[in-house]
């Protein structure tokens, strides 16, 4: 992917300023990795997942939660295996990457999960960044070198 920016140096440019800001967010690690995995199992986007799931599992995620994925959302809903802002940031990443618009509930639900409105907003951010991401991914059918997951 970084190879493929580089043919555009004012992309390349906005894309190191936009990855800075984004390793900066107020949500942990863990969290933020995850995200990333729903929203690339959610489009397609082998190799986000591939690139951010080491990421997740490095960070004290857990790989049967990365194997879960395959069964959204009725995976968020197992309470041994996702903490409350693990299934509520999921949910909203999937209702914001299959709807664009998200429910009252799933935005009350996030509210209620995290502690502020920073927290909130870089959630939603993280979520519409890493769906534009996946689409750049998809769309030149970006795939992992070592062609697993």
């Amino acid at each position: 992917m970084d190879l493929l920016m580089l043919k555009s140096p004012v992309f390349t440019d906005g894309w190191n300023d936009f990855s800075r800001m984004l390793g900066n967010l107020s949500l942990p690690l863990q969290l933020r990795q995850f995200v990333m995995c729903v929203i690339g199992v959610a489009n397609g986007a082998e190799y986000q997942v591939a690139s951010h799931g080491p990421q997740f599992l490095a960070a004290g995620g857990r790989q049967e939660q990365l194997d879960a994925l395959t069964d959204m959302p009725a995976c968020f809903a197992n309470e041994n295996l996702f903490d409350e802002q693990e299934r509520t940031a999921s949910l909203l990443a999937l209702e914001m990457t299959e709807n664009v618009q998200v429910s009252d509930a799933t935005f009350d639900a996030a509210v209620r999960a995290f502690d502020n409105e920073e927290k909130i907003v870089d959630l939603v951010g993280l979520i519409a960044a890493y769906n534009m991401i996946s689409r750049f991914v998809v769309a030149f059918d970006i795939r992992p070198e070592n062609g697993k997951l």
